[in-house]
């Protein structure tokens, strides 16, 4: 008998605490036409919006689920990725107008923001759960991760002017408890950038449409048992909820398409849906939305967290 991946720890809305949901479906297991995963359910917050699994499936150990950084990120370029994140962190600094802010990265995979950092002369740090994406991190770009979470790192407070969560608030089993330590970090007037998944898209709807059709009670919100294991589905009410509610203000938000990648395994039904996926993001393109959201957010003297 194999050794089980995960706990199945009973949960309120992440974002809200709320508990009165509507049921979106199954997901992974049987309810996956690859049998990928453990089956859980897939549920919506009734008060802000909110999808997440009910019980959340928790990784007993993270290297379990994030171990192989070649497999995990195969289709991310990392040259595109170190500049993209020089130029997000250039757009920062401008803002703050301080060419000596201190950065933290959070959630740092294999390294590439904390790269754009250096390469910009900025102070950075970050903090990485997975141990084989850390030494990745410090092995291949010689930088400064710690392997643990923000809390457990326990970084004075006011101690950072600009966090970084990139592809990181959806892998999150308490998303508010990540946050709020963010903000205590922050500097007053801090930068908080952050980006994920938009689970209110056309895209994310028409998908749930699909395999509800194919599948009676499937739902294709979320991956919270098989990679990438996204376990947090934030809507643009969602995540303002959060991000407002622990004590920061909205700063910019912007919505955009996300881009279709090729996939992996062969066939007709396989193709049919990759090249109804790329109609769907042209829709999004032409309506000036989209599968992705991205938010900056200000830590100001005028609030405090709850």
């Amino acid at each position: 008998m194999s050794q089980a991946l995960f706990d199945y720890v009973a949960t309120r809305c992440p974002c809200c605490d709320n508990t009165r949901v509507t049921k979106l479906g199954m997901r992974g297991g049987r309810a996956h036409r690859f049998r990928s995963g453990e089956c859980v359910e897939v549920v919506r917050c009734t008060n802000c919006s909110h999808i997440y699994p009910r019980p959340m499936p928790v990784l007993r150990d993270t290297n379990q689920g994030y171990n192989r950084p070649d497999i995990y990120f195969e289709h991310h370029n990392t040259s595109q990725k170190i500049e993209g994140y020089r130029s997000l962190l250039e757009n920062l600094v401008q803002r703050l107008g301080n060419r000596q802010c201190r950065v933290l990265d959070i959630g740092s995979g294999c390294g590439e923001m904390l790269t754009a950092a250096r390469q910009l002369g900025l102070n950075a740090s970050g903090v990485e759960t997975s141990s084989v994406f850390a030494e990745f991190a410090r092995e291949h770009y010689d930088v400064d991760v710690n392997n643990c979470s923000l809390e457990d790192a326990d970084y004075p407070a006011e101690s950072f002017d600009v966090a970084i969560m990139a592809a990181v608030i959806e892998h999150l089993y308490e998303p508010r408890s990540t946050v709020r330590e963010a903000w205590r970090v922050l500097k007053h007037g801090g930068l908080l950038w952050l980006d994920a998944p938009n689970e209110a898209s056309l895209a994310s709807r028409a998908a749930n449409v699909y395999l509800h059709m194919r599948g009676g009670d499937w739902t294709s919100y979320l991956s919270p048992t098989f990679p990438p294991y996204h376990v947090q589905g934030f809507t643009p009410k969602s995540l303002r909820y959060l991000l407002e509610s622990v004590g920061f203000d909205i700063v910019d938000w912007r919505i955009f398409p996300a881009k279709t990648v090729w996939p992996c395994r062969k066939g007709p039904l396989v193709h049919f849906e990759y090249y109804a996926e790329m109609l769907v993001h042209t829709v999004e393109r032409v309506a000036r939305t989209g599968s992705y959201m991205e938010a900056l957010v200000t830590k100001t003297t005028a609030r405090r967290m709850e």
